[in-house]
């Protein structure tokens, strides 16, 4: 019995070729992945803190009520350019933030958007689901603009009556917390961990 790697010491002429092309391939090193960035409120909160101010103290120099200010840094809501414009000269953060801000809407509205079409594909107006589901029609209007976040109870009756799974309704309406790599977690990821 003769090993290849024996033959290789033996015999003075190896091929080569034949030898690699027999081996198994050695797994490569996995680089680990970048680090997620932090989310768009994190990183707010982060300029807020490097800066040196309070949240009370923002609002003092900024006019945007501190209450916002913790919205926003705990991701609840996508601050609108017109206050990023107010904080910026206070935290003097990077024009990279705007961008994230945007994206994040983007994403929001897209998201949202397939309620109002599960909605509309079932011919019902707002008033009528919220009848059928017993959910109120303004929350429902809330919750396809992406302003509000429905109850689980909501979300149950809803998907029976727009014909769909949790699971899929999930996917329409959960809020948009991971702005920019953030991980927050999901109305999704409460309802599966309570299961």
């Amino acid at each position: 019995m003769s090993n290849i790697h024996s033959d290789i010491y033996l015999n003075p002429i190896v091929d080569w070729d034949y030898l690699f092309a027999h081996q198994e391939p050695v797994p490569l090193p996995t680089v680990p992945s970048e680090e997620p960035q932090p989310s768009l409120g994190k990183r707010l909160r982060t300029f807020r803190e490097t800066a040196g101010y309070t949240q009370k103290g923002l609002q003092e120099l900024s006019g945007v009520n501190y209450n916002r200010i913790s919205i926003y840094e705990l991701d609840k809501r996508i601050p609108k350019e017109k206050v990023l414009y107010q904080l910026e000269p206070f935290l003097h953060f990077t024009s990279d933030i705007y961008d994230l801000a945007e994206k994040a809407r983007q994403a929001r509205d897209k998201q949202h958007s397939r309620l109002r079409e599960l909605r509309l594909a079932k011919k019902l107006t707002l008033v009528a689901l919220g009848n059928l589901s017993g959910v109120d029609f303004r929350i429902l209007s809330d919750a396809e603009r992406g302003i509000y976040s429905l109850k689980k109870k909501q979300i149950a009756k809803l998907a029976s009556h727009l014909d769909v799974t949790v699971t899929e309704l999930l996917q329409c309406i959960e809020p948009v917390r991971k702005i920019g790599g953030g991980s927050v977690p999901t109305i999704h990821q409460q309802v599966t961990s309570d299961s």
